[in-house]
């Protein structure tokens, strides 16, 4: 007989049937309400992920203004099993991927198992499984795969393994989606990637203003202040009070929040020092 595999909570690792016990839930629900924040089983799985707290439900006590501030870096992101695009969705699959998935197998008039793409992405060493398809679909060997229990096994100890492999400031491995990225955007030269692969850090230089910039694989196409588009009075401003004190205009510094939805305002210079933000009202806000 098959034995069953021994489950833990999240939170206070005591053996449990789910995934967080009643008593953690309960803890959950209350943290919830004071610090107005959304935690759910990928925040958790997040925070064990990049902090590896002893008691996770002591570092959202004693952290919950942080988290409630890095939640969307938090989150432990899912990895699309080909295209290694990290996602939040509920499918194994990316959105573009099962998008693509579904339109090929109405043309081909065949349901597609992700069990068989991976299979036929395995044996013919291929990138782009999508295109692949569509060309050769009648010289292609569909094979016997494995079953849909063994492909679930399999699909959870790959996730695990790419979890646990971090990038380490690399340019030769860097997965397809990053490179399309940039090969969109001719402004921005990749320089190398680093950290979790769920969210990895980006390093690139802007080829307008000539800055490198590091920044969240989920927060690159926020862009950054580039000098080259600068308005001349926010040219002025920032020469002029850089004489007098040390400035940053990445404003990560000092979050200012709103209140009312929680969400980061922006705006162009910060002072730390004197604990100072400032946002430039040009003629685009008139």
């Amino acid at each position: 007989m098959k034995t069953k595999e021994k489950k833990y909570c999240l939170c206070c690792k005591k053996r449990n049937l789910k995934q967080i016990c009643r008593e953690c839930r309960l803890w959950l629900r209350f943290l919830e309400a004071t610090f107005n924040l959304s935690i759910d089983v990928p925040l958790i799985e997040g925070i064990i992920l990049h902090r590896n707290p002893e008691n996770v439900i002591d570092y959202i006590i004693s952290h919950g203004e942080e988290i409630s501030f890095e939640r969307e870096n938090l989150l432990k992101r899912k990895i699309c099993p080909l295209c290694q695009k990290p996602h939040n969705f509920k499918t194994q699959l990316c959105i573009v991927c099962n998008k693509k998935k579904k339109e090929l197998s109405k043309k081909l008039e065949r349901t597609l198992a992700i069990s068989t793409l991976l299979y036929i992405k395995q044996k013919y060493e291929i990138n782009d499984i999508f295109s692949f398809l569509l060309h050769n679909k009648t010289r292609i060997d569909w094979g016997n795969h494995q079953s849909k229990m063994e492909n679930k096994r399999e699909y959870r100890a790959t996730q695990r393994m790419q979890q646990s492999i971090p990038f380490e400031k690399e340019m030769e491995n860097a997965p397809d989606y990053i490179l399309n990225f940039f090969k969109r955007h001719e402004d921005k030269t990749l320089l190398y990637i680093d950290g979790h692969r769920s969210n990895p850090l980006v390093v690139y230089k802007c080829n307008k203003c000539g800055k490198e910039m590091a920044v969240r694989w989920d927060s690159i196409l926020k862009g950054h202040n580039c000098e080259a588009i600068k308005s001349s009075g926010e040219t002025i401003i920032e020469t002029y009070l850089g004489s007098f004190f040390k400035i940053k205009t990445q404003h990560d510094t000092l979050p200012c929040i709103n209140p009312l939805t929680k969400h980061i305002m922006p705006y162009d210079i910060e002072i730390p020092s004197k604990k100072l933000i400032i946002e430039i009202q040009g003629e685009q806000h008139l």
